[in-house]
């Protein structure tokens, strides 16, 4: 820890010289540029708030469940991000005044933050490894959970690497509520004793769906014939787009009904994604601005990717045919949708085998064997139905991790 501290406080002044310098180009940097820095407006609560940690938009996804069964027992909760749109998310759930941006890992910032909120105890969502945040937060005798906790063998070789810092961090950690088996193999390899170690489940699988429109109101809405058939592309990254678009072509010639939305992992994206629309010169639209027919959907807005699987008839789950290790299937199985992943699943391997194995879903390694599996699933609307209900019965066999952590936080706080 000392080395780490000796290293950051060298490089503070630069850093936040280039943190000032990129948010004047930078409008997402420039909002959340106090907070970073250490300048957060925190509310005053009656009691010591139940304090989580969520990096981004997905992670409080995550922890949404939690954060509600808690709120009915105990509503002093305060929750910090480090994104725009986790910050945004946030702040609509639980109100502005009880969320804010995480102060940069700096030990001066995050002590000073820990000691104005003055939590009961800190909750951190899946991998988020701070050491200052949780060296912090030991010192100050602030229990420290983990939940849905992963560790994946990337990031188990780069803790063993640095095992000297992460075993100290390790060690002010209470307790691990681990996603798998292998999660606390890793940890015990590296110095974790097993009775910190708890394996409850995933809480992703306790994901709750709030329809605020029908299907047939959403279709009306992007001007979707009810007849349509809508193959959804959740969380596209780089590459592809490419792929999932020569496999669209090519089947669109056998089912002429049949429509494409892609909705991009960043939205920074969609300019290049039009670009290639124009490039295969395909009909498109945007997400909001349908006036007319069209092939393929653009979204280009967050929070509408349930809507889309909700109204599709196939989910395609991006980061999977690129090396990135594969987005969450969860929801698409929540919304009773046979699953198409590519082979990169490594970032939620659990889930995707269960599903999998389960009949829920289909492995792919490349467009041949999209093109083959898609059509196979719209010529056999029987086949189509049975997995995506298989895939529904595997989030309501795994539901449950996040009333077992609720309980435990309580137990804790008492």
């Amino acid at each position: 820890m000392f080395l780490y501290n000796v290293l950051l406080n060298i490089l503070f002044l630069p850093l936040i010289c280039l943190v000032f310098i990129f948010s004047i180009f930078n409008l997402r940097l420039r909002r959340t540029l106090f907070p970073r820095i250490g300048l957060n407006r925190l509310k005053r609560f009656k009691r010591k708030p139940v304090w989580f940690h969520c990096s981004s938009l997905g992670e409080f996804n995550a922890v949404k469940n939690i954060v509600s069964l808690l709120k009915s027992r105990y509503n002093e909760i305060f929750i910090t991000t480090l994104t725009d749109t986790g910050l945004k998310a946030a702040s609509e759930f639980l109100g502005k005044e009880n969320v804010t941006i995480l102060p940069l890992d700096f030990n001066f910032l995050i002590r000073n933050f820990i000691k104005k909120l003055d939590p009961k105890v800190l909750v951190i969502e899946e991998t988020e490894v701070w050491p200052n945040l949780i060296f912090q937060a030991g010192k100050g005798n602030i229990p420290v959970i983990y939940t849905n906790c992963i560790i994946s063998p990337k990031s188990f070789a780069l803790y063993n690497t640095f095992r000297s810092i992460f075993r100290r961090v390790l060690e002010q950690i209470h307790i691990f509520f681990i996603q798998n088996k292998r999660t606390g193999d890793f940890l015990k390899r590296l110095g974790v004793s097993s009775g910190k170690i708890r394996y409850v489940g995933n809480i992703k699988f306790d994901l709750k769906l709030i329809l605020n429109q029908s299907p047939n109101s959403i279709k009306n809405d992007l001007h979707l014939d009810k007849k349509a058939k809508i193959l959804t592309a959740g969380s596209t990254r780089k590459g592809e787009e490419r792929i999932l678009l020569k496999a669209f072509l090519k089947l669109k010639e056998k089912y002429g009904n049949l429509k494409l939305v892609i909705v991009p992992r960043h939205l920074n994206r969609v300019p290049e994604i039009r670009d290639i629309l124009r490039s295969y010169k395909i009909k498109y639209k945007l997400y909001g601005k349908i006036k007319d027919d069209y092939d393929v959907l653009l979204i280009n807005k967050m929070g509408v990717l349930l809507d889309m699987y909700l109204i599709s008839d196939i989910a395609f789950i991006g980061g999977t045919m690129v090396p990135i290790g594969g987005h969450n299937p969860i929801e698409a199985a929540y919304c009773k949708k046979p699953m198409i992943s590519g082979g990169s699943i490594a970032n939620n391997r659990e889930a995707f085998e269960k599903i999998i194995n389960n009949k829920g879903g289909f492995l792919v390694h490349n467009e041949a064997e999209l093109i083959n599996r898609i059509d196979h699933l719209l010529k056999n609307p029987g086949i189509m139905k049975k997995t995506g209900e298989n895939a529904y019965k595997v989030i309501k066999e795994n539901q449950g991790a996040s009333k077992k952590i609720v309980q435990f936080i309580l137990k804790d706080i008492s």
